[in-house]
């Protein structure tokens, strides 16, 4: 019953049989008997403590020498930290809120993995979210990755929070979300709602700027506008822009996640298994466990999947056939997307762009340059080459392999030879017959009749009529038959 709320269980054991006799009490009361044996003579963090023992997960706290309480907590499942091992490109750090009754905000470091799936890292209890908590965060995420020998991530993506963006210990990448809200609440306090729409509009587009003459340019038009929050931007967020604006983040490999929007229906998962937000951690960590058991699971499932299984679209074209079972299924889609653009150009000579790097560095992934040089070769063994993807869309058995595949042999082709037999297409005969061979005394037998059949003289049609042997037909002639004619008479009467 651990992790399951009441509700749900009683919910079941009515589908199951109709005419129980239990209420929901009852199922609550069952519920508080196995806590307490639980607990025993142990407070509900101690018996936490043990339970991570025994569920296998790696966890580390900090407690207050003074009033002897519980300040920092962190914890990670041994499944999910072996599957990080492979998939530790892009961490995404974002908190989420009324998780439990101490109004604690629950730090989520999550993976965003090349096949799109998210992966749980660790979860951290924070006391708040000043700049020494971050800095406990960061640190400690550090040394569980060493510890546990797992790569740093290359992104680190976060909030654009001032706190975690102070903190030195990684370096980040802070995401979209949060910065818009607050210069959205800040641009609210000070004008109309049209006003504020077209200032966010125009904000946005700063944002966006790809050169930083473009971003100097709109952040002045910002000024024009509300002269105000141009102010509070310059001295608030502005500092931080090679952080979140496009122009500095294009600079490295983000694989198109530029914010932590992404984790926002992982927080909304979890809560659907917490029910509620009044449990203490030692409820929360129960809730989660077949979450935590879930996540780890889709993420092996699908890494199988796209290892054992290529979809019937991709095996059509040949310039896929090195890629095949190596670069993940979302890869390929995207790429195949981009082929088909690519084609259209070279096929209705379209005008082309100039090539500047940025698609393949920002995405890991060819660009659409890349692709119509291979449409337009034509050598046979220019196709796309797993070297041209980021090891971030590779599937985990092609990173872990040192060496080249070692593919099936060739199939043999040759053509039709002058003096080969017509063969028989008959069922059960043939190269790939099932038929059974035949024993040795058939074979015997066979050859037998043949040699009789050579053997025996069959005479022509001339030696036949030159033989003495002939007998000659001496028959008389009888005349015909009179009788059932019209109009004859038989020979007697003229007799």
């Amino acid at each position: 019953m651990a992790g399951v709320s009441t509700s749900r269980i009683y919910a079941t054991m009515l589908i199951q049989e109709e005419s129980t006799m239990l209420i929901p009490k009852d199922i609550a009361n069952a519920k508080a008997a196995t806590r307490s044996k639980l607990l025993a003579n142990r407070t509900s963090n101690e018996a936490l403590f043990k339970m991570l023992d025994d569920k296998g997960f790696y966890y580390c706290y900090e407690i207050d020498p003074e009033s002897n309480r519980l300040i920092y907590l962190m914890w990670a499942h041994s499944a999910t930290t072996k599957l990080s091992r492979d998939f530790m490109d892009l961490l995404i750090l974002d908190c989420i809120y009324k998780t439990n009754r101490f109004r604690m905000p629950l730090l989520n470091a999550v993976i965003l993995t090349g096949l799109t799936t998210i992966l749980p890292f660790a979860q951290i209890w924070l006391p708040g979210e000043a700049e020494p908590d971050f800095t406990w965060a960061l640190t400690t995420l550090m040394t569980f990755m060493t510890e546990q020998i797992v790569p740093l991530p290359r992104v680190l993506i976060t909030d654009r929070d001032l706190t975690p963006q102070r903190s030195p210990q990684a370096q980040k990448k802070i995401g979209d979300g949060s910065t818009v809200a607050i210069v959205n609440g800040m641009q609210r306090k000070k004008k109309i709602a049209l006003e504020t729409d077209i200032f966010m509009a125009k904000f946005d587009e700063t944002v966006d700027s790809t050169t930083e003459d473009e971003f100097e340019e709109r952040r002045a038009g910002l000024h024009r506008l509300n002269s105000a929050m141009g102010k509070y931007l310059d001295a608030q967020w502005w500092p931080h822009r090679t952080k979140f604006v496009r122009c500095w983040t294009d600079q490295y490999s983000h694989f198109g996640c530029r914010d932590t929007s992404t984790v926002e229906g992982t927080h909304a998962t979890m809560k659907s298994w917490l029910d509620n937000s009044q449990g203490d951690i030692l409820k929360v960590f129960m809730r989660l466990l077949p979450w935590w058991s879930h996540a780890a699971s889709r993420t092996s499932l699908k890494a199988a999947n796209d290892e054992s299984n290529i979809p019937t679209l991709f095996r059509k074209n040949d310039n896929y056939s090195a890629i095949a079972k190596i670069i993940t299924i979302h890869a390929f889609r995207k790429t195949d997307e981009l082929w088909a653009k690519a084609r259209a150009i070279v096929v209705h000579n379209l005008d082309r762009s100039v090539c500047d790097g940025t698609f393949r560095r920002v995405h890991g992934r060819p660009c659409i340059h890349d692709l119509m040089a291979i449409i337009e070769s034509d050598d046979p063994n220019v196709k796309l080459r797993p070297e041209q993807f980021d090891r971030h869309w590779w599937l985990p058995s092609a990173r872990n392999c040192d060496t080249e595949r070692v593919l099936e042999p060739a199939t043999r082709r040759r053509g039709r030879r002058f003096n080969a037999q017509q063969r028989s297409h008959q069922t059960g005969y043939g190269a790939y017959s099932t038929r059974r061979e035949p024993l040795g005394f058939e074979i015997i037998e066979q050859n037998l009749a043949v040699e009789r059949m050579h053997a025996a003289h069959v005479p022509s049609f001339t030696e036949l009529l030159q033989s003495e042997d002939t007998v000659q037909y001496e028959q008389k002639f009888l005349p015909p038959r009179s009788w059932g004619y019209a109009g004859l008479r038989s020979l007697d009467e003229d007799c």
